[in-house]
């Protein structure tokens, strides 16, 4: 006898792979988290939907067969909860007065035998048996004669042995299922010899329906759903979302729709709906009724986790809800109940599936019906201007002026299924000027087009002024229009369109007039998204400004520095303890200088011009907002120095240490003791913790052993939530400390009982500080995306706009394993390097013209030097069994053999070389062919007729075992720095070598190996790719020999003198060799670095713009030295 779970397992995978939709198949399921795989099984079944009840408990309504004798039923129901009643198999079936029938009764807990007749229903027989909530109940009934037996588990559960034999029709019923908590999957109706006789098809049932005269309520209606049940068996936590999936013809419209059950009883804390947009398990869409939240929403789920997209209010019953979207490429448009809620453009829309979900954290089953997919058909209409301030949609007022006014959302209250419109605004009741800061829904940013305004009522209201910032709530803002409607009218505005992430609406005359407005409309596009997970630098992009030029290194001295052209952007990254500076010449009369930079990163860099003598100028006029400045000076002739330095940062580490954050008590001394690993100058610490009230656990340091203790002893998880005070208290601890400063906040939500008007002043705190908000949400608690909150924000948006506004960033739930990342992400964006832009707007004074275009640089060798460099070198010749192949009659190995004398008797004095040979001991098939590498001559000084006598003695016999033979030079070249390995082969490796572990292996020896690769007579496409790339992947370069003078040739060429040039960054910028072609640089400063023996000879260079250099390598007194011709 199969397990339930096992049954149920295979007959959800029968039942997604049989059922289709409207002929499309069903053929794709998908669990995420990919480890809950298995506590989900996808089904259809029947279910009434009216939860029709009939007096005196009788049997409200079912479904028959036919006629049949002595049978035996198997039935598959899943019992959803406790309220529904007897459910089972009718039999005996004369009419829907008189009946048998056998089930379970999920409010008894308990088998029950009923008969009905005309004057009463008798519960003849019944039998206790527990069955958890969500559970697959699998059970026969069999009838035979006068004898009825419910059996469960191959076990009787209870028995009734009637008068007479018992004939009639057959089918199934119920007395009552309660909001379609029970729901047939299967019922399977065999004659006594086991051949069928009726089978219930859920999707496509014939069966007749019957139902009581007389119902209290309901109407008795049997429909086929789709249904998501859970194994009880494996409790889960945390988000999972099932996914049952249809394919969508590339490019094609499509259009899926399906009715939901709105019941929280079958969507727990999560959603039930459509996934679209799907393209794997870290990418897809969801669409559905989240009926905690009253709201149909868009969710996104990326690799960083589940975010929300937008989402519209919608208030309705626990009831079915018709919901569906139809969307091509990237754009998509959302239907509640016919209406249309969102029609949306999101490059994250776009995807290769769409289908069915439910996401959430409930084990109750999850109900769909009717759903289906089609495709193709006339492009959708065009898109109508998005509606962009409406409270439904979730646009809110971050800043009110005055502080207490009331019934604001009248003006954006306007209702997205054209009901009649609310509450209008009255500016008599205002009490005073009116300004009101919106953030539009979700953190967007904003395309305005178009302004609305109606009035309700005769009466005056004066002039509305629409400003625009995308910056902060504070900064930013310009002036849209001055609109001033007449009595009673309405008017309406185009405009030039805006980007905004916020928009401000000033009524200067309420309190005075007696007007009242009753909707104010912006319309235009919403576009991406504007806070989580973008910094300062990504915001800058949106309005698509780049430099023009990059800093030149090196310009850390006035005598280097770099020129700053008038009217040419300059990007540049400087960081604590780094300095850079850029000249302005004036002409001797002097004039006016303007500079403007861009704070580009998370913390801005430091700007001063300073004088010939190195006095600060003083600007005229300075202006200063989240990510732009601007300074005017008034100067006087000759060279001015603009310098740019990184300052250091001081950060307050402020963690909440209530008893809420119990789940987190081993993720805060993680957070901690990562931090410590960063402390040092440039980077000082203030830690504090909040509960009911801040404390502060020590000053700025720069110790990271006060750190490490303090996370040890300090993290408690006791006492009440009062996140306003902690915030406060962080923002107040950097408010009288000089240079750049930081909040990295720890939390796990906002306390829902905090006075709206202090999150306004933290806003306002957050702008005016320019303190960047760092804040990470540890655990997620359910009501994170609640919106009936502080100021009618979620916790999620209303910590994704501080960390917007201070050029911070918000890092949701973290798991432990992407935690340390988070961290590591913060603290390198703070006390890492800092990028810049900086333009100058002044009149130059007339300097001879400057080259453009990139230099070059040539190394050239002293004559008759040219093989007199000290080398150590390591030759590694493929003796495999194909080296006996023939080159134009000739033996690939004899060819090998001279070649390789012939170097060997021309080696300079000067060089170390050492032989090592492969595949020449023992034969393919032998156990050891792929260890087959042996070290003959150790590096040394050349002993000539011992490396002739081993050369000449070479015999092929084996495999090639490259990658092994390349494994063994660190052990030859023990205690040697450095060093050249040259490996001849005619083909690929053969043992199932990688060279990743070459690679590995080399760098952690330390010693400084280039790999140079020569492919004897290699024919094979991919196998020349294969050691081109190994070659590469070493440090060398790989050269193709087909005969005995590219062999030649090849060898010599790996004997010539190499360089590198060094870039400031420490980066290679070029390599060559010594008398071979020049290299192309961009102008700048670099090291050139000649890679001779036993020490490198290096030298710092200047590149100008458009010149050549030439440098040439000497040896006087035995050391080699580079200088310039």
């Amino acid at each position: 006898m199969m397990k339930p779970f096992l049954h149920r397992f295979i007959l959800g995978v029968m039942l997604v792979w049989c059922f289709t939709a409207q002929g499309i198949e069903m053929n794709k399921a998908v669990v995420d988290p990919p480890s809950q795989a298995e506590a989900v099984i996808w089904g259809r079944g029947l279910t009434e939907m009216t939860s029709a009840y009939a007096p005196d408990d009788a049997v409200s309504s079912g479904l028959i067969a036919g006629e049949a004798g002595d049978f035996r039923a198997e039935i598959s129901l899943n019992i959803g909860g406790t309220y529904s009643a007897t459910t089972g198999v009718v039999f005996g079936f004369s009419n829907e007065k008189e009946l048998w029938l056998a089930g379970f009764n999920p409010r008894e807990a308990r088998f029950e035998i009923i008969c009905q007749t005309e004057e009463d229903t008798e519960i003849l027989a019944s039998s206790a048996s527990e069955v958890k909530t969500g559970a697959m109940l699998i059970f026969e009934v069999i009838v035979a004669g006068k004898r009825v037996t419910i059996v469960k588990n191959r076990k009787e559960q209870l028995s009734f042995e009637n008068s007479a034999p018992i004939s009639g029709q057959v089918g199934i019923g119920s007395v009552c299922i309660t909001d379609f908590e029970v729901i047939f999957e299967s019922v399977r109706f065999l004659k006594p010899d086991n051949s069928p006789l009726f089978f219930l098809d859920p999707l496509k049932t014939a069966w007749k329906p019957f139902r009581a005269a007389t119902l209290t309520e309901g109407k008795g209606e049997w429909r086929s759903v789709r249904v998501l049940v859970t194994d009880p068996q494996s409790p889960q936590k945390g988000f999972c979302t099932a996914l049952l999936l249809d394919a969508i013809p590339t490019g094609e419209r499509y259009r899926y729709e399906t009715l939901i059950l709105t019941s929280t009883k079958f969507s727990g804390l999560g959603m039930t709906g459509i996934v679209f947009g799907f393209r794997d398990s870290t990418h897809y869409n969801l669409l559905g009724y989240k009926p905690e939240h009253g709201r149909i929403e868009i969710w996104h789920r990326s690799k960083s986790g589940l975010e929300p997209v937008s989402s519209a209010v919608f208030d309705t019953e626990e009831t079915w809800l018709t919901v569906s979207v139809e969307g091509s490429s990237d754009r998509v448009r959302v239907f509640a109940d016919g209406h249309l809620l969102m029609d949306l453009r999101d490059e994250r829309f776009k995807g290769e599936y769409s289908g069915i979900m439910s996401y959430g954290n409930s084990w109750k089953c999850a109900v769909w019906r009717d759903d289906a997919l089609s495709t193709g058909g006339d492009p959708l209409p065009p898109k109508a201007p998005d509606d962009l301030l409406a409270y439904e949609f979730g646009t809110r007022a971050l800043l009110l002026e005055p502080a207490d006014l009331e019934k604001w959302e009248a003006l954006i209250d306007h209702s997205i299924l054209n009901q009649e419109p609310g509450a209008s605004f009255s500016l008599a009741e205002a009490g005073g000027p009116v300004s009101i800061v919106f953030a539009f829904a979700y953190q967007r940013l904003t395309r305005i087009e178009q302004l609305e305004i109606y009035l309700d009522g005769p009466e005056e209201v004066g002039t509305i002024r629409f400003l625009s910032s995308i910056e902060t709530p504070l900064t930013g803002f310009s002036e849209l229009a001055v609109m001033n409607p007449g009595k009673g009218d309405k008017e309406i505005l185009n405009i030039d369109p805006v980007k905004a992430k916020y928009l401000r609406i000033e009524i200067p005359q309420a309190g005075q007039k007696e007007g009242q407005i009753a909707e104010i409309f912006v319309r235009g596009s919403l576009l991406e998204k504007a806070v989580q997970g973008q910094t300062a630098e990504t915001s800058l992009a949106l309005n698509k400004v780049s430099p023009d030029r990059e800093e030149r290194e090196i310009n850390d001295t006035p005598e280097k520095a770099m020129r700053l052209p008038p009217d040419i952007w300059i990007g540049g990254k400087t960081g604590f303890g780094d300095v850079d500076y850029y000249s302005l010449t004036l002409p001797a009369q002097g004039g006016s200088v303007k500079l403007f930079g861009r704070n580009t990163g998370a913390i801005p860099a430091s700007y001063v011009l300073l004088g010939a003598d190195g006095q600060e100028a003083r600007p005229v006029s300075m202006e200063q907002t989240k990510k732009e400045w601007t300074a005017s000076y008034n100067l006087g002739g000759g060279v001015w120095m603009f310098r740019v330095t990184g300052d250091p940062i001081s950060l307050t580490v402020l963690f909440d240490d209530s008893g809420s954050m119990g789940d987190a008590r081993d993720a805060l001394p993680k957070l901690l003791m990562k931090i410590a690993d960063r402390v040092g100058p440039g980077l000082r610490i203030k830690l504090m913790k909040y509960a009911s009230t801040p404390v502060e656990i020590f000053d700025f340091v720069e110790n990271p052993e006060i750190l490490r203790e303090a996370a040890e002893r300090e993290v408690s998880a006791e006492g009440g939530t009062e996140t306003l005070i902690g915030l406060t208290g962080g923002l107040e601890s950097l408010k009288n400390v000089t240079g750049n400063r930081a909040l990295l906040v720890a939390l796990d939500g906002i306390d829902g009982f905090s006075d709206e008007n202090g999150y306004m002043d933290i806003i306002k705190a957050a702008v005016t500080s320019r303190i960047s908000m760092y804040i990470i949400s540890i655990t997620e608690e359910e009501d994170w995306d609640n919106e009936k909150r502080v100021l009618d924000l979620s916790d999620r948006n209303l910590l994704s706009e501080l960390a917007w506004i201070t050029n911070g960033r918000l890092f949701i739930n973290p798991d432990l394993n992407t935690f340390e990342k988070c961290i590591t992400e913060v603290l390198s964006a703070l006390s890492g390097a800092v990028p810049y832009q900086v333009i100058a707007e002044y009149n130059e004074a007339e300097l001879p013209p400057e080259p453009e275009g990139p230099g070059s640089l040539e190394v050239r060798l002293s004559p008759g030097i040219d093989k007199e460099q000290v080398r150590t070198i390591e030759i590694i010749l493929d003796a495999s069994n194909s080296m006996w192949g023939q080159i134009n009659g000739k033996a690939k190995i004899e060819i090998a053999r001279q070649v390789l004398s012939s170097l060997i008797e021309t080696i300079p004095d000067g060089f170390y070389i050492g032989l090592r040979i492969y595949g020449h001991r023992w034969p393919i098939n032998d156990a050891r062919a792929c260890s087959d590498s042996e070290l003959v001559i150790p590096i040394g000084a050349p002993d000539r007729a011992a490396l002739l006598n081993t050369v000449k003695g070479i015999s092929p016999r084996g495999r090639t075992p490259l990658f092994y033979s390349l494994l063994q030079t660190p052990q030859d070249f023990k205690g040697i720095p450095s060093g050249t390995v040259i490996l001849i082969s005619d083909g690929i490796e053969s043992c199932d070598g990688r060279i990743d572990d070459v690679v590995k292996t080399l760098h952690a020896s330390g010693i400084d190996l280039n790999v140079h690769i020569i492919g004897f007579d290699v024919k094979e496409r991919n196998a020349r790719e294969q050691l081109e790339t190994a070659a590469n992947a070493l440090g060398g370069r790989y050269f193709d020999a087909g005969d005995s003078k590219a062999l030649a040739a090849a060898l010599e060429r790996t004997l010539k003198i190499e360089y590198q040039v060094i870039a400031a960054d420490s980066s290679v910028a070029a390599r060559g060799v010594a008398g071979g072609d020049p290299v192309t640089l961009e102008a700048g400063d670099y090291r050139i670095r000649v890679l001779l023996e036993p020490l490198f000879a290096e030298s710092a260079i200047k590149i100008e713009p458009g010149k050549s250099i030439v440098v040439k390598v000497l040896r006087d007194n035995k050391e080699w030295n580079i200088q310039a011709e």
